[in-house]
């Protein structure tokens, strides 16, 4: 595929001028419509990507979808198509910055100003979710501010999902290992491989509003599958811990807004609409939360996070302890199921439902076994003969799993031992 430079001319009309920025997808360029003579911007696609064999199908469906979907909040495209190998999207040209770069430059930003950004992001949404769209990465990059009219614009449809149950084919190919997101602001069920919701974009915006507030996501670092395990697990401190001149129903609104459960947020209608009766209201804005007391703040934080609040498929949860090092897939595989997997030394006085030993001896297994009382002790092994496996079972583990070992595999059988103690042999698996 040719790579594109500045110069270029795509299908007949487009002269291709400086870049703008990359994306996960694709390259925006700053771009002139020869036939209409007007500035326009042009998404092309990455090289790497398009070699990926459903790129093209995806990026057609960003660009129907785009075309299709109308709003005053959210970025016009005007054509799309192929050249020479390089697909390519062709949308209005903005002057201004997005919300990203304003943070980064200005640091935290008014009160009034991020409800009045969020009113419009959510007025989108409203329009989007109305139409079974799904945005799946709303981040600061992504809202945009035009100057000089202050015009909010969301851009980037490139991860929508497209919700359309009568229609198969669409969803397997929005459903196919691409959970889409930034990790600083994908909601849980994302991080998890679940499926994305209206709640999704609602989370998500969430983070937002609490970035603009704060200046830095709810939660902030460097490694990836940490932001997955974050947004799984931990709750972000309240606005008003963090800030005194956030209201009362503002704070109460963003927490809502990140809770774990996608059921427990509200709407993006209910959303736009406290967000407006706050930019319509300047005496809502008056009003302050007292907000928590340092100390019981700090307690707060202290207690430790023994229990899941990503969504459970099964009735309680299941606690496991690996005395091994720890294994991030592993943890968030079982935590997509509702397990929580804990990592460290073995210990036997904590309420676990189940020890995982990896890889163990015959000693370690006999004097986990002997003190493990009412929990059940399974075994992860992958070069041990039959023998072994044997003398495992009659030192009383509850279960051996071999090759191959999931999170999958794991939760299977803990859930199996969970409902029902073995009173027979265990089986080897």
């Amino acid at each position: 595929m040719k790579a594109t430079r500045p110069g270029d001319l795509f299908a007949g009309r487009y002269r291709i001028g400086q870049p703008l920025g990359a994306g996960g997808m694709g390259t925006v360029y700053a771009a002139i419509d020869e036939t209409l003579d007007r500035d326009v911007a042009i998404k092309v696609l990455h090289p790497e990507i398009t070699a990926r064999p459903d790129s093209r199908v995806r990026f057609a469906r960003e660009a129907k979808v785009a075309a299709t979907f109308s709003h005053p909040n959210a970025i016009r495209i005007f054509d799309f198509g192929e050249d020479l190998g390089r697909p390519y999207l062709v949308m209005e040209r903005l002057i201004g910055q997005d919300l990203g770069q304003k943070v980064r430059a200005e640091g935290r930003q008014s009160v009034k100003a991020t409800i009045e950004m969020g009113c419009s992001v959510a007025a989108v949404l409203v329009a989007a979710h109305q139409e079974n769209l799904i945005h799946r990465d709303i981040k600061p990059d992504n809202v945009f501010i035009e100057q000089p009219s202050k015009r909010v614009v969301l851009l980037d449809f490139g991860m929508a999902f497209v919700d359309h149950s009568d229609n198969p084919d669409l969803g397997r190919l929005t459903r196919e290992g691409l959970s889409g997101g930034t990790p600083a602001y994908m909601a849980p069920e994302q991080c998890g491989g679940m499926e994305s919701s209206g709640a999704t974009d609602v989370y998500s915006l969430g983070c937002v509003l609490f970035e603009a507030l704060i200046g830095v996501a709810p939660f902030t670092e460097k490694v990836t599958t940490k932001y997955f395990i974050r947004h799984l697990y931990d709750i972000p401190e309240r606005l008003t811990s963090l800030r005194n001149d956030v209201p009362r129903v503002l704070d109460e609104l963003v927490a809502r807004m990140l809770a774990k459960q996608p059921r427990d947020r509200p709407t993006s209608k209910a959303v736009h609409q406290r967000l407006a009766s706050l930019n319509s209201n300047p005496k809502n804005l008056q009003e302050r939360s007292k907000g928590p007391s340092y100390l019981a703040n700090r307690a707060a934080r202290a207690i430790p996070r023994l229990t899941p609040v990503f969504p459970v498929r099964a009735r309680g949860t299941i606690r496991v302890r690996i005395p091994s090092e720890p294994d991030n897939e592993l943890r968030l595989g079982l935590a997509a199921v509702g397990i929580v997997a804990e990592f460290g030394e073995v210990d036997l006085d904590s309420e676990y439902d189940a020890t995982y030993l990896i890889d163990p001896d015959l000693e370690t297994v006999a004097l986990v076994v002997a003190k493990a009382r009412e929990h059940s002790v399974l075994v992860g092994t992958e070069d041990a003969t039959i023998e072994q496996i044997k003398a495992l079972l009659r030192l009383g583990v509850s279960d051996v799993i071999t090759r191959p070992r999931s999170a999958a595999q794991l939760a299977a059988k803990l859930r199996r031992l969970r409902r029902k103690r073995p009173t027979t042999d265990p089986q080897i698996s």
